[in-house]
């Protein structure tokens, strides 16, 4: 597992703060939530982590999970009425070129 944690928490408290370049925020699944989003924060690695048209998902680190718990949840309730029913939490991302849009998607496993 590549070290996500950073990147992770940075794009998402990163987009906490900054709503309006939420373009959509989507639910999908019932396990699942959809971002797609203008810009990313100066620190997130786009070469490794929002390729262009191409996925890349993979496992949330679990202590990242864990010290971010109320930041997770922020989003999930911002889509879902219920508690996340999860152990794990993937996160896939992408840079759409046709839209000029980042992606990232949590499924909570």
């Amino acid at each position: 597992m590549i070290n996500n944690a950073a990147m992770a928490h940075d794009v998402l408290k990163h987009l906490k703060a900054h709503t309006d370049q939420i373009v959509s925020l989507k639910a999908k699944y019932d396990n699942v939530i959809q971002f797609f989003f203008t810009d990313l924060p100066a620190t997130a690695d786009h070469s490794t982590y929002f390729l262009s048209n191409k996925l890349v998902a993979e496992r949330l680190d679990p202590l990242l999970v864990a010290r971010h718990t109320e930041l997770f949840q922020y989003f999930w309730y911002k889509v879902h009425q219920s508690t996340p029913p999860y152990k794990e939490i993937w996160m896939t991302t992408a840079y759409l070129t046709d839209q000029h849009l980042f992606l990232l998607e949590l499924s909570f496993e």
